[in-house]
C-alpha cells in the first residue's frame, strides 16, 4: 500500500550530471535509424476466368427439338500470372492459361469440347484513388492461343467421332481490372474482351481424313467477353 510523502526529496543538478543520467539510462538513439518501407516490383498470382463466347454453333438437336450447343470462345479458364510494376502508374502482366467450351446443356449421350492453351502480354495504365490499398487499371495487350482442338463424340448418338485440330493464333484484349491490396496480397477482378480467330487445320471423323463446309467449324470465331478473377501476392 503506498502513501503520500509530507517534503518531496529535491536533489540539485547541474546540466552535466543531469546529462549522464539521462544516457545511462536505457534510451536509443534513433536518429540514424534506417526505416525500410516496402516497395513492391510486381506480383505472382493465379487467375480464373469465366467467358462468354460471341459466337456458337449447334451440335446436337435434343428430344424437345432445341439444340446442345458449343462455342469456340466460351466456358472458364483457369491459370497462372505474373505483373510487373513499371511505374507507379503502368503495370505489365504477362499470364498463361488453359481454356475450355462444352456442351451447354450437357448431354448424357454425347460430349463435346473445344479446348486450347493461351498466353497474354497486356500492357495497364493504372488510374490514381484516394485510397493507396485500391486501384483501377485499364490495359490493351496480345495474346497467342496454341493447342487448339475439338472433339464431338457422338458415338451413342450416330456412331460418328469428329476430331479438329486448329492452327495457333494470335488475339487481341483490351479491359479494365480492379484490385484491392492487403498487406502484401491483392485481389482482382476485370472484364476484357478478348478478339481471335481459328481455322481448320486436320479434320477425322471416325479417324478417317475428312473436312468441314462449314465456316463455323472450319473458321471458327473464339472471341469472348471474359469476367476475371485473380488472387496475388506482391514481391
Amino acid at each position: 500500500m503506498g502513501f503520500w510523502v509530507g517534503r518531496p526529496d529535491i536533489i540539485q543538478v547541474d546540466r552535466n550530471s543531469a546529462n549522464s543520467t539521462l544516457l545511462s539510462i536505457a534510451f536509443q538513439d534513433v536518429s540514424n535509424v534506417e526505416y525500410k518501407t516496402f516497395v513492391p516490383k510486381g506480383s505472382v498470382g493465379l487467375l480464373l476466368g469465366f467467358n462468354g463466347g460471341l459466337v456458337r454453333f449447334d451440335v446436337f438437336i435434343m428430344d424437345n427439338n432445341k439444340y446442345s450447343t458449343l462455342s469456340t470462345g466460351g466456358s472458364f479458364n483457369i491459370g497462372a500470372q505474373v505483373n510487373f510494376i513499371l511505374h507507379k502508374n503502368i503495370e505489365l502482366s504477362a499470364d498463361i492459361r488453359y481454356q475450355g467450351a462444352s456442351l451447354s446443356p450437357s448431354l448424357k449421350n454425347a460430349t463435346a469440347h473445344f479446348g486450347r492453351g493461351l498466353t497474354h502480354a497486356t500492357l495497364f495504365a493504372v488510374a490514381p484513388l484516394k485510397n493507396e490499398m485500391m486501384k483501377l487499371k485499364f490495359g490493351a495487350g496480345v495474346g497467342y492461343h496454341f493447342n487448339n482442338n475439338m472433339e464431338i463424340d457422338g458415338s451413342d448418338v450416330d456412331g460418328n467421332k469428329v476430331e479438329a485440330k486448329y492452327n495457333s493464333a494470335l488475339a487481341i484484349r483490351f479491359g479494365t481490372v480492379f484490385e484491392t491490396t492487403i498487406n502484401r496480397y491483392g485481389f482482382a477482378m476485370g472484364l476484357l474482351y478478348n478478339n481471335v480467330n481459328y481455322e481448320v487445320t486436320k479434320v477425322t471423323i471416325n479417324s478417317m481424313p475428312a473436312e468441314f463446309t462449314d465456316d463455323k467449324l472450319s473458321k471458327p470465331n473464339g472471341s469472348n467477353i471474359e469476367f476475371m478473377l485473380g488472387y496475388y501476392l506482391y514481391f
